[in-house]
């Protein structure tokens, strides 16, 4: 009786040390830092999503390529800044970023730690670049995120497609 005693005490103590929490600290993964975008992906796979710059059927290079060197040169551009608190595994606040040439301040979001949902309040859909207009299409029709407090990954959806920004902490 004494050994079952023991095991089951040793049973119950592993569980406990080895429970884990299924909820993220967004307070940590959202706030405190300027996320950058680095690229637009179909969700489910590594493959960067170029649809965005065809016009007519055929790929325009030239504003693909103009559109990148914005996206690499131009460090205020494709941000997005956080604040907010956090209440249990929910967090609200307020947001700014900027597509290309143009920003928004003081816009509404939120985020659940649990079940990944997120969204945020962006009235802006173009601008001057069409990945910036891709930026503020895919915030508007956000519907999840994922990542940690060095990546953020926003999950959107346009039309039938899934797809997702990927961020990376701006230095």
């Amino acid at each position: 009786m004494k050994n079952y005693k023991w095991m089951l005490l040793l049973c119950v103590c592993l569980s406990v040390l080895t429970a884990c929490n299924n909820t993220d600290n967004v307070q940590q993964i959202f706030t405190g830092k300027t996320w950058k975008l680095s690229v637009i992906k179909y969700a489910g796979t590594d493959k960067e999503c170029k649809d965005y710059w065809v016009e007519g059927g055929a790929f325009n290079q030239a504003k693909f390529e103009a559109s990148n060197k914005i996206l690499t040169n131009d460090k205020s551009s494709f941000t997005l800044e956080f604040s907010g608190t956090a209440i249990g595994e929910e967090i609200s606040g307020k947001a700014k970023g900027k597509a290309y040439t143009v920003s928004f301040n003081d816009v509404s979001w939120k985020a659940n730690g649990r079940s990944n949902d997120f969204s945020i309040a962006i009235k802006a859909t173009t601008d001057k670049d069409v990945l910036a207009t891709a930026f503020l299409n895919a915030l508007s029709n956000a519907t999840s995120y994922g990542g940690n407090d060095g990546n953020l990954y926003i999950y959107f959806t346009e039309g039938q497609q899934s797809k997702y920004m990927l961020f990376h902490v701006q230095r």
